[in-house]
């Protein structure tokens, strides 16, 4: 079954994912932590996860990540199952680091794993614990994970990578929850501006994880249009108090006539707490919505040459 945002529940987890990332700012403390440094020492425990993942000791990397979860639980609170909390302070903090590492090119640890795929014993496991820590011991920070497109990856974000290497759904759905804008994003120009739909439809027609990203982006579109549309007439209208059809409001807010008067009509029900009518109208909105395709410029006329253009004139 993977309709995975047919419920109320998962609309509020992709409504909360949504706003955290876009209200997050990234401070120049957090740069720092992203330059990627190694030690020249030849133990791999000296070694950074992110060193491990690009080297393809995928074994041992996945080693450390089960003694993190061992030690520190995913979702355990700080300090609780260790009697030295300035000790579990530092280890937390370093996992924290190697966790949110990336690479000169902009590569994170789950990048260098999916990009070269989840057919090995070790991958899917150390992708499924990676992902689980970043959602639920760093909720914020890591939308930066999620919705990076690296230069040097062709800017894909994670979850063309999973449609690139046909990981299984059990991988797909976490990583597809924690940032589902990523089903509308679009690699580089290069590789077609291809969406992780567009990728999986090309190579796996059939497989599982296209009709999960099928079925859930067909879910999707519509409740974002909602989600934003019902955010938009809240601000404006309940907020900020602006009076429905006016039209020093609209030039205000820089709406066009026709959508003004869209907004006017459901900003009217909420201000008198009509809820349940504005909900309704709202419901019809984004059915059958889809992503925009590749529109290509349209084509310029050729410039006449000088001896076409004597030519004509002979013939005329």
């Amino acid at each position: 079954f993977y309709y995975i945002m047919s419920s109320e529940n998962d609309e509020e987890d992709i409504a909360s994912s949504s706003e955290q990332g876009s209200n997050y700012t990234y401070s120049d403390a957090d740069e720092d932590e992203d330059d990627d440094s190694y030690s020249d020492e030849s133990d791999s425990s000296s070694r950074t996860l992110l060193f491990l993942c690009e080297e393809g000791q995928l074994d041992r990397a996945l080693e450390r990540v089960r003694s993190w979860d061992d030690q520190y639980p995913p979702g355990s609170a700080a300090g609780a199952d260790n009697t030295d909390k300035a000790e579990s302070a530092a280890d937390r903090s370093s996992i924290r680091r190697q966790m949110l590492q990336k690479s000169h090119g902009g590569n994170y640890c789950l990048h260098e794993i999916l990009a070269g795929g989840t057919s090995g014993r070790s991958a899917p496991d150390l992708v499924q614990r990676l992902v689980r820590r970043c959602r639920e011991d760093y909720p914020v920070e890591s939308q930066r994970v999620f919705r990076a497109q690296p230069k040097g990856s062709h800017c894909r974000t994670l979850l063309h990578w999973c449609a690139w290497c046909k990981t299984s759904p059990a991988i797909l759905r976490p990583i597809m929850m924690a940032y589902p804008e990523a089903m509308c994003l679009r690699d580089d120009k290069s590789h077609g501006r291809r969406t992780p739909l567009d990728i999986a439809e090309r190579y796996w027609k059939d497989d599982a994880i296209t009709g999960l990203l099928r079925s859930s982006l067909e879910t999707y579109l519509p409740f974002r249009l909602r989600f934003c549309l019902h955010s938009c007439i809240y601000r404006h209208f309940v907020t900020d108090r602006r009076t429905p059809f006016d039209r020093a409001d609209r030039k205000e807010t820089g709406l066009t006539p026709r959508a003004w008067f869209v907004a006017s009509i459901i900003g009217f029900a909420l201000q008198r707490e009509m809820k349940s009518l504005a909900n309704n109208i709202i419901s019809f909105v984004g059915r059958g919505a889809k992503i925009d395709g590749t529109r290509s410029a349209p084509k310029r006329k050729r410039k006449e040459t000088t001896k076409a253009k004597s030519e004509t004139k002979l013939k005329s």
